[in-house]
């Protein structure tokens, strides 16, 4: 195990991912004297802000690393198949972000003692998974893009192209609810009163999954 991960370290630009969500995360968790405290839903839409950065940043790492690994060069690096060598490397880049993400979410809760939130857990847990899928999901758009594009430009264009969704689909037109498709784009002031809607979560969560799984199988 250890021998696997100092390869990976040494090999792919993914496992570095980690350190770049802890440098957004840690410092956003510090501001405003960490008002979410003692509300789970608050806390959890408070870890989406970052997400504005945090998504294309994934996007990037996996785009790069998708187009090193297609070269022609690097045909034995790891795997001996494209599509598995992918799918190893984009799994390096996700699931340490998503991993940490979900650590911190669980020890903020514990530090502010919301352990019986309004509206039950099984809410929240559902929103945290939406929100490890949109991990993904920027992991596989990176992955997929990168397949197509030399090195160099491929990071640059995960990020834009990660920025640019976002931006363009999780808008909502004046006077109308808005249903952020990628991901919630989170909440700095108090939510007591207000719940998860299932509904929304469940038809986010069918949408990051079954794009996500088509854009890292191509």
């Amino acid at each position: 195990m250890a021998r696997s991960v100092r390869f990976a370290a040494v090999s792919l630009v993914g496992p570095w991912a980690l350190f770049a969500a802890m440098a957004l995360e840690v410092p956003l968790m510090f501001q405003r004297n960490a008002e979410y405290l003692g509300e789970a839903m608050f806390t959890l839409r408070w870890m989406a802000v970052d997400f504005l950065y945090f998504g294309p940043i994934v996007a990037a790492v996996a785009a790069t690393d998708a187009a090193r690994l297609m070269r022609p060069g690097r045909a034995d690096l790891t795997l001996a198949h494209h599509r598995r060598r992918l799918w190893w490397a984009l799994g390096w880049c996700v699931l340490p972000v998503a991993a940490w993400h979900a650590a911190l979410f669980f020890g903020a809760v514990a530090l502010g003692g919301d352990y019986l939130p309004r509206g039950g857990w099984g809410r929240i847990l559902v929103a945290l998974v939406a929100q490890l899928l949109a991990i993904a999901w920027f992991g596989c758009l990176g992955s997929f893009i990168g397949r197509y594009l030399p090195p160099l430009v491929a990071g640059l264009a995960g990020a834009a192209t990660g920025l640019l969704l976002m931006l363009c689909i999780n808008s909502s037109s004046a006077g109308v609810d808005p249903f952020e498709p990628i991901i919630d784009f989170g909440a700095s002031v108090s939510q007591i009163g207000i719940l998860f809607g299932l509904q929304p979560l469940f038809i986010r969560i069918a949408l990051l999954t079954v794009t996500g799984v088509l854009l890292a199988w191509a």
